[in-house]
């Protein structure tokens, strides 16, 4: 019941801010939203483990989420443009990459299909390994663009939501609340605050690539005699 609110909210907060920056760029972005939206409705959330033996329809829709992904890398790769495009394309695919985890959205599409491909291999259908190449592409792209900061401010930021997101319930006082166990809800802000450090990672590195490309205004000089 939750998990919609917080996709449709992204969704709107993506459209809204890309409109106005980039029209064209928002065309993109409503296309991977839309396949986002075909991946979830034909693979819901928490719909497959390690053992789930995909079916037709199933492998379309963790399909549906990588395209999304895609368009949504083209979108704001359209955005926000900068002087280093392969550092930028870098770090937004490592951002992307990590959209969700191994039971929603991108990621689960990353697993999913890796699943599919090698099902032997126990690790490929967990979150960790994606988002340990994710926050790779992350740091590397993001050193590039603004440097070791910015870097290490995405790193923190994914670090906080991977530990959240895997924190095991049975560590924490078990608190019940009209029989539900109120800790499950403690994710959720704290998975807001790294995913906002993951941004800000951005921000950080994007105002270091506006600083290059500010002209520099020269000061006229006053005219000696015979000028």
């Amino acid at each position: 019941m939750v998990h919609p609110i917080f996709v449709g909210a992204g969704a709107i907060l993506i459209l809204g801010g890309l409109w106005q920056l980039n029209r064209r760029a928002t065309g993109f972005a409503l296309g991977g939203l839309i396949a986002l939206g075909i991946g979830e409705y034909l693979v819901p959330p928490m719909s497959i483990t390690a053992l789930t033996q995909f079916s037709s329809l199933q492998l379309a829709g963790l399909a549906a989420s990588l395209a999304g992904a895609i368009l949504l890398v083209t979108a704001f790769f359209r955005a926000f443009p900068s002087r280093n495009p392969g550092a930028s394309l870098t770090a937004m695919s490592g951002a992307a990459m990590a959209t969700g985890c191994e039971c929603c959205l991108v990621t689960m599409g990353i697993t999913g299909i890796s699943h599919a491909i090698f099902p032997s291999q126990a690790w490929l259908p967990h979150t960790l390994p994606v988002y340990l190449v994710a926050t790779l592409l992350m740091a590397v792209g993001l050193t590039r663009l603004g440097g070791i900061t910015a870097a290490g401010l995405a790193v923190a930021g994914q670090i906080m939501v991977y530990f959240w997101l895997e924190l095991p319930y049975d560590s924490l006082p078990r608190m019940m609340l009209h029989g539900v166990n109120i800790n499950f809800a403690i994710k959720y802000p704290m998975l807001l605050v790294g995913s906002l450090v993951v941004m800000s990672s951005f921000v950080l590195a994007y105002r270091a690539q506006e600083s290059l490309v500010t002209p520099m205004v020269s000061m006229g000089e006053p005219a000696m005699a015979g000028d």
